[in-house]
């Protein structure tokens, strides 16, 4: 051997002779020819295989010395043949050392050209066939390498191959083994780039085989993929279209890297493809994608990436674009020239291509698809306008109901064609939608709400103005602020306070101008906020307490607009309007428990305040037609607002001290006419609010005699024994303790009320329904029935006197016996306390005791006297009794 190094001259020395060189060469075959007669018997055995191989790597390319690359190709051309039979032996290791043996003689020899003849049917063999013949994965890596250096050495020259290089992509593409799919990627690319005319009739079987790279679980496959693909593509566009959707897919990849690496294949495309612009629709949302990424390097490479394809179209059509070119400021704010063109051109397939993916199936998919509409609609601009028709139907169907992240997005689409569209062209679209919505499902009309109000909020004000009246028409619909749906109310409510906040200054220059436009527009803001501010609802109703902010902060932009400090005054500036119009001109007479209007009226009543004592010429008829409704639901709400609004009349009905002048139609024909005892529970109900408000009509104090509370003493000594007293008799035994506590309270005011003119018949009326109270079940009860009894006598004192002082003018038989208060009377009322003074519950003994003493100064005294003595012994305790008598004694 050391002979032969001695004879063989190294790579890079001066080459031998043609004649030695093929001499040198088979001296070396000679050398090896039992090793290779060895490698080619298959009854050898696997070590002396592996021993061969060995020797012949090492008397070979991997001599110390390295042999010249033209005797080296000699010996190659002796040995390929059994090297590559060795790629079927069953020895993994053999197979693993011939592969590794080729690869070393395809790095050594000058061109192995002459070998690809042999190379590559064997390896179409061991690695293009259905079923996967080479068990090893290792060994298919290693002969997946040794393609792609046959590829690189012989590159155009390996033309003729390219056939069955993509019979062997075909299947090393969907290998198993994620490193033989990265080397195949990297074989397209080189194949793209070298034998790119032939390679051009394979353009889609090439483009299919990598899609199982693109699907690859590890990032770095689908990576490699991206890259082969791009080459791909640029040989031979026609296998895009099989691809496009996964390449969508992979704009929501979970590795930015991947993401990445999509944009800069999207961008060389745009770039590089003979027929970019006719194609253009189908690349260009791969890079829009990327300028809604989330991660910000990315937004910023694509827009660095989009910048340069805007360039490219710039000098492309340079004739086309002079003029904006040369007049358009560098910082306009707006997107490249060449940028927004390219969108515009293909405005019509990229608009119907995400139309379709804001409607897809997948949430994430909804979620992407908007976005990257929305930021095409930046570089379109009022371009889309022709195109709303076929969004608003998708952004309604998704903002009806979906992911909170999906629709934050579609709220940021709509918000940014709200900016580049005018109102008039989006309201003519979403505006019959609304109306549909509002007598269809509830959910699409929120959709239809949303869509609209995230519209408003990217128009400006200049442009919403005109149309201010269009849009309050629509939000005063009946169907919307009436609905008894809280998230639909919700929806309108932020549509309210948007179209507020977006004329508001518009809305100030037209009341300042005293325009009959302004304050309709005005008042048909207000109008539906007061109408939201009644709506049925507490804290714990989804959407309820956002839906009162928005409408407080809609009122609070009003009372901006109109320059005042106080949402009174918006209240009182609107509220004739309101009061005649909405309310009494819808009748109250007919209302019913669901009817708006009635909750309309309260709102305006209370929020109205000390204003309205200003209104009563429209309120009371309001509430006389509403104290006649047939339904009682309706009635009951008008005694509850009454007893909110009694609560303190000077801050409110009586502000203006008038309430009085009214007392008959408030105690008549509002009041006493539904105190009147009518079976149910509903009735009994009313009655309850019915007392309840009497009570605080009458308890207000005045300081004028004239007056009881707000109600005329006049027409109190009108009604007092035909409707009064009889109705709080019926309310004394009613089952509510609420409802017998606030009838005594009534009587105890009236029969305090010196103007109030009681007669003998009325007071043996009342003292026996009085006096039954004592037995209540309810101990306050009875101890306020004490109290009253005690105002009872004082009244009897009262009335006696002037009868005594009356008595003498009138003729003789004007009085009769039974007109009397007299000892019968009195001595039953105090027989039934004197039973109650020896009660438990030393509250009532004190209460009854109070009101003995009072009987015994006005009534009489030797008759109480003489039963107190005889009662005395009965009772548990003399102690009441004795401090009655010791007294009278």
């Amino acid at each position: 051997m050391m002979a032969l190094d001695s004879e063989i001259p190294a790579a890079g020395s001066a080459g031998p002779s043609a004649a030695s060189t093929e001499a040198l060469g088979d001296e070396i075959v000679q050398t090896l020819q039992r090793d290779i007669n060895i490698l080619a018997e298959s009854s050898s055995d696997r070590a002396a295989k592996r021993r061969s191989l060995e020797k012949i790597r090492q008397e070979t390319v991997k001599r110390p010395k390295k042999i010249d690359p033209e005797v080296l190709s000699l010996v190659f051309k002796s040995v390929v043949k059994t090297l590559l039979k060795c790629l079927g032996d069953p020895i993994e290791r053999v197979r693993e050392l011939a592969v590794e043996t080729l690869s070393n003689f395809v790095e050594q020899v000058p061109t192995p050209l002459p070998f690809l003849e042999y190379i590559l049917p064997t390896l179409v063999t061991r690695l293009g066939q259905p079923e996967i013949v080479e068990t090893a994965e290792e060994v298919r890596l290693m002969e997946t390498k040794l393609l792609r250096q046959l590829l690189e050495a012989t590159k155009l020259e390996y033309s003729p191959f390219v056939d069955s290089t993509v019979e062997i992509l075909a299947r090393v593409l969907a290998d198993p083994f994620p490193d033989v799919k990265k080397e195949a990627c990297k074989v397209v690319t080189l194949l793209s780039e070298h034998c790119r005319r032939i390679l051009a009739y394979h353009g889609g079987a090439i483009a299919k085989a990598i899609v199982p790279c693109l699907h690859h679980r590890h990032s770095a496959v689908r990576i490699s993929g991206l890259v082969a693909l791009e080459a791909a593509i640029l040989v031979d566009f026609s296998g895009f279209d099989d691809l496009a959707d996964l390449l969508q897919s992979l704009t929501l990849d979970k590795t930015s890297a991947v993401r990445e690496q999509l944009y800069v294949t999207s961008a060389a495309w745009l770039t590089k493809t003979p027929d970019r612009y006719s194609i253009g629709y189908k690349i260009l949302p791969l890079l829009l994608a990327g300028l809604c990424d989330e991660v910000p390097k990315l937004v910023e490479l694509s827009r660095s990436l989009f910048d340069q394809v805007g360039a490219l179209y710039e000098a492309e059509w340079e004739d086309r674009l002079k003029d904006e070119l040369d007049y358009t400021p560098a910082n306009s704010g707006r997107p490249r020239v060449g940028c927004r063109h390219l969108a515009r051109d293909n405005t019509q397939k990229i608009v119907a291509k995400l139309v379709a993916g804001i409607q897809d199936w997948t949430a994430e998919r909804r979620h992407k698809s908007a976005l990257v509409l929305a930021t095409f609609v930046t570089f379109t601009e009022s371009n889309i306008t022709g195109y709303i028709a076929q969004i608003v139907p998708g952004m309604v169907k998704v903002l009806s109901g979906d992911d909170a992240h999906v629709m934050d997005a579609f709220v940021q689409l709509a918000t940014v064609i709200g900016r580049f569209v005018d109102p008039a062209v989006y309201l003519q679209v979403i505006l019959p939608q609304v109306k549909t919505g509002g007598h269809g499902t509830s959910q699409f009309c929120i959709g239809c709400l949303r869509v609209l109000w995230a519209l408003l909020s990217g128009s400006s004000g200049e442009h919403v103005w005109p149309h201010a009246k269009t849009i309050t028409g629509l939000l005063g619909e009946s169907e919307l602020i009436n609905s008894e749906n809280m998230p639909t109310l919700l929806e309108v409510s932020i549509a309210l306070k948007t179209a507020t906040k977006q004329v508001g200054q518009y809305l100030t220059n037209g009341l300042a101008g005293d325009t009959e436009t302004g304050a309709d527009i005005a008042y048909g803001l207000f109008l539906p906020a007061v109408t939201l501010c009644g709506s049925d609802g507490n804290e714990r109703t989804p959407g309820y307490v956002d839906m009162r902010k928005n409408v407080d902060e809609t009122i609070g932009l009003l009372v901006l607009a109109h320059g005042y400090s106080d949402r009174r005054q918006l209240y009182a500036r609107y509220s004739e309007r309101i009061l005649s119009q909405a309310i009494v001109g819808s009748r109250p007479e007919t209302w019913t428990k669901h009817a708006p209007e009635g909750k309309l009226l309260r709102t305006v009543a209370i929020e109205l305040g000390e204003n309205l004592g200003n209104q009563l010429g429209l309120v009371m008829p309001a509430f006389l037609a509403a104290a006649a409704c047939e339904d009682v639901d309706v009635r009951i709400a008008l005694m509850l607002l009454l007893s909110v609004l009694l609560q303190n009349p000077i801050a409110t009905l009586n502000s203006q001290g008038q309430l009085v002048s009214y007392s008959e139609q408030l105690l008549k024909y509002i009041l006493l006419k539904n105190g009147i005892w009518k079976p149910g529970r509903k009735h009994a109900a009313l009655r309850a609010a019915v007392v309840h408000a009497l009570m605080l009509a009458l308890s207000s104090h005045s300081g004028d005699t004239s007056v009881v509370g707000v109600v005329s003493v006049g027409v109190l000594n009108q009604y007092i024994g035909t409707d009064v007293i009889p109705v709080l008799i019926s309310c004394l035994d009613e089952d509510e303790i609420a409802v017998r506590k606030d009838t005594l309270s009534c009587i105890h005011t009236l029969l305090n009320c010196s103007g109030i003119r009681f007669t003998g018949d009325l007071f043996r009326k009342l003292y026996p329904e009085i006096v039954k109270r004592l037995d209540d079940a309810n101990d306050e009860i009875r101890i306020a029935t004490c109290a009253v009894l005690q105002t009872l006598f004082d009244a009897v004192e009262a009335w006696e006197a002037r009868r005594a002082v009356e008595r003498p003018s009138e003729p003789q038989d004007h009085y009769i016996d039974d007109v009397k208060f007299d000892s019968v009377h009195w001595m039953s009322i105090v027989k039934i306390l004197t039973i109650h003074m020896d009660d438990s519950n030393p509250g009532l003994q004190a209460a009854t005791h109070a009101a003995l003493q009072r009987a015994m100064q006005i009534g009489p005294r030797n008759d109480i006297c003489e039963h107190l003595a005889l009662v005395k012994q009965r009772h548990r305790s003399a102690k009441w009794i004795d401090s009655l008598l010791t007294p009278a004694q």
